[in-house]
């Protein structure tokens, strides 16, 4: 079993230092937007350790039967990206993010879990086993993606999930252990200047506006819900103009948002001096953001 290092082994520089002390300064000034402190920390991370590609996301787990089996049924609760071809993040996120994670050949991953981590690749597995892995030969190759750094900070009673992965292209360069200590030493910095902090509850709806809420997040137009339904299409007009106004929206593709992003967030602690609610929401659909 190949050991996990400590980050004190990788001697950081002084102007290292000073360019964690900025980049911790830079994502406390984005202030309470959940949204905007992930994107400029997937920005810097970009910067800090030559990744073309990083994910800043938190994530929730609805077993505790074992390890693997947690792995297996993570649910995304907000992702934002830097780097990922927006016409390709599903696929990306399938293969190299929930495929990597019960990936065989990445098995220490399993034993980890449920732990705060942060390692390289090579602590994971051999640079010869890793290139001879049909992940490596498959959805790496498939994005261009050659090596990674996966960062893992458990919170509140290992219910949630902070994550953090990089990674870089074929031609560069592996990761090297200075990058490791500056993501960990910056993620366990953001862990204290973040609180849990639970979304508002979804509004009270009726189950006629439960269904018509539902067949429009399937994608249906307001005339197939109508048909659908039995109903005309100015009655189901009217619910989804009813429906907007609970849930604040402007436009029926924000009410689909809002709807779905009714979940757990992360956000400064200064800002949100709440407790944690041991009854937060659990499976919830992701919705990936654009760091650009």
């Amino acid at each position: 079993m190949r050991r996990i290092h400590d980050i004190r082994e990788a001697r950081l520089s002084v102007f290292d230092i000073g360019l964690l002390f900025d980049a911790s300064r830079s994502v406390r000034e984005t202030g309470g937007d959940a949204s905007a402190w992930r994107r400029r920390l997937a920005v810097l991370l970009n910067e800090l350790c030559f990744a073309p590609k990083v994910a800043v996301m938190e994530l929730t787990c609805t077993t505790h039967e074992g390890t693997r089996a947690c792995l297996e049924r993570v649910a995304p609760v907000q992702i934002v990206d830097f780097g990922v071809e927006a016409e390709r993040q599903g696929a990306f996120y399938d293969r190299l993010v929930w495929g990597g994670l019960t990936d065989p050949s990445l098995s220490r991953v399993h034993e980890l879990w449920g732990s705060s981590f942060t390692v390289l690749r090579r602590d994971l597995v051999a640079r010869s086993h890793w290139q001879q892995s049909a992940l490596y030969n498959g959805a790496f190759l498939d994005h261009g993606c050659g090596d990674f750094l996966l960062s893992v900070s458990m919170l509140h009673d290992h219910r949630l999930a902070s994550v953090i992965v990089l990674w870089r292209s074929r031609d560069q360069a592996a990761f090297k252990p200075r990058e490791r200590s500056l993501v960990a030493l910056l993620h366990h910095q953001i862990k204290k200047d973040v609180t849990w902090a639970e979304a508002a509850p979804p509004p009270a709806l009726s189950p006629r506006l439960r269904a018509i809420l539902a067949r429009l997040d399937s994608g249906a137009s307001e005339k197939e819900v109508a048909v659908d339904l039995g109903i005309s299409t100015h009655t189901v007009h009217g619910y989804v103009k009813e429906l907007r106004r609970r849930y604040g929206a402007h436009s029926r593709a924000q009410l689909i948002a809002l709807a779905r992003q009714r979940s757990p967030a992360l956000k400064l602690a200064t800002d949100v001096p709440l407790q944690p609610n041991n009854h937060a929401a659990s499976r919830l659909v992701p919705i990936a953001e654009r760091a650009r």
